[in-house]
């Protein structure tokens, strides 16, 4: 961003009027004006721009998103603030009529050249269906688009109104942005000069050699350094032309200028190379030498490749093939692609039966054509040659005019009187397609009933029903119940040309995270009473399909287990992703969770609402989970689905026998090496070996590496709503009405000052504070009562509190007091015991894990899982 020199420095290059510098500076100062919400079926999120130093918030993955990185990466623009205040439009609507509206614009850009302006994205389909619709929108002769009314308010101001549609998108710059995302944001890591100096003397060596060649050369280039090189200018690649993602395609320089001046050589030695003249040198064009009918099989750099009727392969040089065309030895042109489409199209439509008729023509009239038959030919026989050569005349191959055209045959006009169809459709509109649910006998009387009032004929029941099962099925569905019933009839999208890779390209790219309630009960360890089922949180790598971090708790969905599933991917693997993939709940747009990624540059996609496919990975994977796993465990609840046929002899709450902790070491063991070593369906290798292949391929970025230590661990910690608090002297800091301290506020330099306080919500007996410096631990006085704590326990503490001392003793600055001798008091009460009971079984697990490593741990990779034993026997044992 620029500072407020830079900025004048920048309005006085512009020339701009007091009024525009005015409304800029208000653009610039204030927050986004509303919050961006994901449609019906349109990815939204928060991409974290270094450019901006803070989170820009996007509408639509594949334009504002594409935008936003156009704006993050490009030179010529300084500034983009994303929905910028409303402005006040006029413009007329269909009818003449004048209206006035508030239009809050996608983004405000600020350009290094002097431009500045606002910035509407939108998909060119959208567009077209606006200009249509309503003629704000209108579409330029050179193919962009422009929003009247805004440029009528920008104008004046000597700003602009730009409509950016998703055809202005370059989608290989946009992948190859995204894949080098995390080098151009590396501005730590030193390369050894003796290497970047070999490897610079190789590419000299071999300008133009492929990036597949280099990264073959393990031992002499690391795919990490030839990444960074590539970010920070000292190796040269087109990103806007060859996608990184396939090295083998993509050719290497050291410098733009003899990208340049290699590539038009390259160019001109192309255009150079003569080709014989009235020849369409394309594979698949007919030629006739020496009367006998040859086709271009294919073509070299100095070679021609021809084919002949019987399948012998011929092959000509140029330059004969040349002076052939030259003295006339080789002539005609006819182009095959036209007969292709025609054969086609003929073969597509023609049946099994019309195809074999065909065949059978074909057979009987080879000879005559060939001139080898003898035999005398019928009037049929002449009549099928004829539809053959006058089929080769028009079209350039004579079978189609041997297939008969049986369905176009007959008579396909509508023998129903009008008044009776324009019935029928009414009654099927008003009736069968409403979310009454009528079935088609139903809605048939009605049309029959209402057509005996009017005098009129009724069609029968068969064209009544012919006619509802001619409706597309998705519109049937959602009249009648729902949109989210016809999404499930919906047909899946289909790409037709490569934008941003739908999972990824590489492992660490993107990753899902979202919970599920599992269908097993669980019992106390101690008691053996039944606790209920718990929710799994897991994160999964798009890419590879592996689950790189699970956390298992009986709390439901908050942003403790977002925070938790994060921790427990840093402790695996010391990483995190580029960008994470989320559904709509509440846990996912928290404070903590968007702070979280905004420290750590995480880009966060939201699923449209109520749209599963775009979460398949893992639904599919907790369909598999249960079908694999939990389903062959005692005490699961399948049988509920049923549940008027359930007896005490088979309720999941009398045959269960898992705890809390057996489970969940048992669970580890499914995710971490049964699933993860098991060929994936659709990958064709377990996801461990596409991780590990993934890895190996696009380098292991060990920049990215995210120490696990005590820094890290309070990161992922929540903080209040203030994120400070004050220091009170004798008493600490507040925090959730409770009071902490620590020796470092006795300072008179930290007393009354605030300081930044994170507590942990699994455990409210200490709090950190940020003193001189450094993170500290907080005790509360009543450490020993509120230690082992949930967040989730205080709460339903301070609910009986809040009863017990609602009609006197209201003052709160004994709170942690009264919580303290609250719970010694309740500790043997049954509601107490359950929640308890409850936080102990995942306290016991949690205290297995090592939540703080070494310094020297944390800098590398964990080591991996020991080969497990074979899937069958370890399934035996998990079951």
């Amino acid at each position: 961003m620029m500072t407020e020199e830079q900025f004048q420095a920048w309005v006085n290059h512009a020339h701009l009027s007091s009024e525009a510098e005015k409304l800029i500076r208000t653009i610039r100062e204030s927050p986004p004006s509303r919050r961006v919400q994901g449609g019906r079926s349109n990815v939204s999120g928060t991409y974290p721009s270094r450019k901006m130093e803070a989170t820009i918030q996007f509408e639509s993955n594949k334009v504002e998103r594409a935008f936003l990185q156009h704006c993050e990466y490009s030179d010529d623009v300084i500034e983009y603030y994303d929905q910028p205040p409303p402005i006040k439009l006029t413009y007329l609507l269909e009818g003449g009529r004048t209206t006035t509206v508030m239009k809050t614009f996608d983004y405000f850009v600020v350009w290094r050249d002097g431009r500045a302006g606002w910035v509407e994205c939108k998909s060119d389909e959208k567009l077209h269906q606006l200009a249509d619709k309503t003629g704000r929108y209108q579409q330029n002769s050179d193919g962009t688009w422009s929003f009247p009314p805004g440029e009528e308010y920008a104008n004046p101001y000597g700003l602009m109104c730009i409509v950016w549609s998703s055809a202005r998108v370059n989608w290989t710059l946009d992948r190859n942005y995204t894949y080098l995302e995390e080098y151009f944001r590396d501005d730590t890591t030193t390369l050894d000069p003796e290497r970047i100096v070999r490897i610079k003397s190789i590419i000299n060596a071999l300008q133009g050699i492929l990036l597949s060649q280099l990264y073959a050369m393990s031992e002499i280039c690391a795919v990490e350094e030839i990444g960074l090189l590539i970010a920070r200018g000292e190796l040269f690649v087109d990103i806007s032309t060859y996608p990184l993602k396939e090295p083998e395609k993509v050719p290497v320089f050291t410098s733009i200028g003899l990208s340049l001046a290699l590539g038009q050589a390259t160019a001109s030695q192309t255009h150079a190379m003569v080709q014989p003249h009235h020849i369409d040198l394309a594979t698949g064009t007919r030629i006739i030498w020496a009367g006998q009918s040859f086709t271009i099989l294919n073509y070299g750099d100095s070679t021609l490749y021809l084919k002949d009727q019987q399948g012998q392969v011929v092959s000509l040089e140029y330059k004969v093939f040349e002076g052939y065309v030259r003295d006339g030895i080789i002539t005609g042109t006819i182009k095959t692609e036209t007969s292709v489409d025609v054969l086609n199209e003929a073969i597509a439509k023609a049946g099994p039966e019309e195809l074999k008729r065909a065949n059978q023509r074909m057979a009987a009239i080879q000879g005559h054509l060939e001139g080898s038959s003898e035999a005398p030919m019928s009037r049929t026989i002449r009549r099928w040659i004829n539809r053959f050569k006058m089929a080769e005349h028009l079209y350039g191959v004579g079978y189609p005019g041997l297939i008969d055209e049986i369905s176009c045959r007959g008579n396909y006009n509508k023998r129903l009187p009008e008044a009776v169809t324009t019935l029928m459709d009414k009654v099927i509109d008003e009736h069968y397609l409403d979310p009454r649910q009528i079935t088609k006998k139903n809605a048939y009387r009605l049309f029959k009933e209402t057509c005996e009032k009017q005098g009129l004929v009724p069609a029968s029941y068969k064209t009544f029903a012919k006619t509802i099962a001619l409706l597309d099925t998705t519109f049937v569905i959602m009249c009648r119940q729902g949109r989210r019933a016809a999404y499930q009839a919906t047909a899946p999208s289909m790409a037709t040309e490569m934008t941003t890779a739908r999972h990824g390209e590489r492992p660490w790219e993107i990753v899902h995270i979202d919970h599920t309630l599992l269908d097993l009960e669980l019992l106390d360890s101690v008691t053996r009473k039944p606790l209920g089922r718990p929710w799994l949180t897991l994160m999964v790598d798009a890419t590879s399909r592996r689950v790189l971090a699970y956390c298992l708790s009986y709390e439901a969905p908050s942003y403790r287990s977002c925070m938790m599933v994060l921790r427990e991917a840093v402790r695996r693997f010391n990483r995190l992703p580029q960008t994470i993939i989320v559904d709509n709940g509440r846990e996912f747009k928290s404070l903590y969770f968007g702070a979280f990624l905004a420290m750590y540059e995480i880009t966060r996609k939201d699923r449209p609402p109520a749209q599963a496919r775009f979460g398949s990975i893992l639904e599919r994977l907790f369909g598999t989970i249960n079908t694999q796993y939990i389903y062959s465990l005692k005490g699961n609840t399948q049988i509920m689905r049923n549940v008027r046929q359930v007896t005490k002899a088979v309720n999941p709450k009398n045959t269960a026998i898992w705890s809390f902790a057996d489970f969940s070491q048992q669970l580890e063991k499914y995710l971490y090496e049964i699933y993860d070593t098991i060929d994936h369906g659709t990958l064709g290798e377990s996801p461990r070996s596409a991780y590990t292949r993934g890895m190996d391929t696009h380098g292991n970025r060990p920049f990215r590496l995210t120490p696990y230590n005590t820094n890290f661990e309070i990161s992922t910690l929540p903080t209040t709503p203030k994120a400070e608090a004050k220091v009170i002297p004798s008493k600490g800091v507040k925090v959730n009405n409770i009071f902490y301290w620590h020796e470092g506020f006795s300072s008179p330099l930290v007393a009354r000052s605030s300081v930044s306080v994170r507590y942990d919500p699994y455990n409210i007996g200490h709090v950190y504070a940020f003193v001189n410096g450094t993170w500290v631990r907080c005790l509360s006085r009543y450490h020993e009562h509120l230690e082992g704590l949930t967040e989730h326990e205080l709460k339903a503490v301070s609910a009986e509190i809040r009863m017990r001392y609602s009609d006197h003793n209201r003052n709160t600055d004994n709170y942690d007091q009264i919580i303290a001798q609250f719970i010694a008091e309740n500790l043997d009460q049954e509601k107490m015991l359950l929640a308890q009971k409850r936080a102990s079984e995942a306290k016991t697990l949690r205290s297995h894990i090592t939540l703080v490593k070494s310094d020297a741990e944390s800098s590398r990779e964990p080591a991996p899982y020991p080969e497990p034993p074979q899937p069958t026997e370890l399934f035996e044992e998990l079951t």
